[in-house]
């Protein structure tokens, strides 16, 4: 007979990623998995769904198998943004913080021109973010302008603009 499996996971902060995950997961893009023993390979369940008020993840099933929640990095870009825009160093700006990054990716930096000025590769970044000192790969700091960036993860990409007014 269907049984439905219950199974929990742990986010004692509640922030929505699975605790002690490096790179993070995001609790949204976890799932139920079977073990196909005969090819040692996982299956997703097509009925299956995680529950954060509860903590848990379920799936009707219909026989004994190995089962297990999985689930992959944060890879969605698409809420990626930086401030202070415009960036002011006169008036006390010392850095760009990108925010509500992924979990892992990287940063170009490019002149209004096409010229790259500077890439950041990212792992786990903290509390979703990542502060920049406004350098470029010399480690010199940027002249005033208009710049574009990049944010990457996976298939994954988003553009926006900067601007650095001395």
């Amino acid at each position: 007979l269907p049984v439905t499996i219950t199974m929990p996971y742990l986010d004692q902060d509640g922030d929505g990623t699975v605790d002690g995950t490096n790179p993070r997961v995001s609790v949204k893009n976890m799932a139920v998995f079977v073990l196909d023993e005969a090819n040692d390979v996982w299956h997703k369940l097509p009925v299956s769904g995680v529950y954060p008020e509860t903590k848990t993840a379920k799936a009707g099933v219909i026989h004994f198998s190995v089962y297990a929640v999985l689930g992959v990095p944060d890879q969605d870009v698409s809420k990626s943004y930086a401030y202070p825009v415009p960036f002011r160093p006169g008036r006390g700006d010392a850095k760009i913080t990108f925010a509500s990054l992924p979990s892992f990716g990287r940063i170009r930096v490019y002149t209004a021109s096409g010229e790259k000025v500077k890439e950041i590769l990212f792992v786990d970044p903290n509390g979703s973010k990542l502060e920049w000192d406004v350098t470029n790969s010399d480690g010199e700091d940027l002249a005033r302008g208009v710049y574009l960036y990049i944010v990457e993860s996976g298939d994954n990409r988003k553009t926006g603009k900067l601007m650095v007014i001395k």
